[in-house]
């Protein structure tokens, strides 16, 4: 699995991005001259993207890797989070933003004390995702690209169709 992970910089004209670091099967978690990152400070890996791109599957892959590893990490699932946390909570905005902010500050307590977190949530809203950030703090924003009719395809839940 190679795959890069970008995180957004401050944008002077428009929309910038800067490589931040990568997971591949030989340096998970390195940066880009291939030197580990320090795995004891806790972080959030906050994927987002349509329903079906795959958020879930690369968060229990990238769980899977690091608890090989020995380090402490949560995974945070969107669907997961609305049957438990979030429960009778719709889909419109107003709702949506609650269940982001609800996965920040279980995300935020997680971080804080030491745990790389993953949240895997389809999170639509930009405000809703800075809230995130800057609750949580030690925040990488990473969008799942997948082609709107893959995710159509893979969609078990008529998602696309709302």
């Amino acid at each position: 699995m190679n795959c890069i992970c970008y995180r957004k910089v401050v944008p002077l004209s428009g929309t910038q991005w800067s490589a931040y670091q990568y997971f591949s099967p030989h340096g998970l978690f390195a940066n880009m001259k291939g030197q580990d990152i320090d795995m004891t400070i806790g972080c959030t890996i906050w994927l987002t993207g349509l329903s079906g791109s795959g958020k879930s599957t690369i968060a229990h892959l990238v769980e899977q890797r690091l608890k090989e590893r020995s380090v402490k990490v949560e995974v945070l699932d969107g669907d997961v989070v609305r049957t438990h946390l979030s429960k009778g909570l719709g889909f419109s905005r107003e709702d949506r933003d609650t269940n982001i902010k609800r996965i920040a500050f279980v995300c935020s307590l997680l971080t804080r004390n030491g745990v790389i977190c993953i949240s895997a949530a389809i999170s639509p809203y930009r405000e809703a995702r800075a809230w995130a950030r800057q609750e949580i703090g030690n925040f990488v924003e990473v969008y799942v690209k997948c082609p709107v009719d893959v995710c159509r395809e893979r969609d078990v839940r008529p998602l696309q169709a709302r």
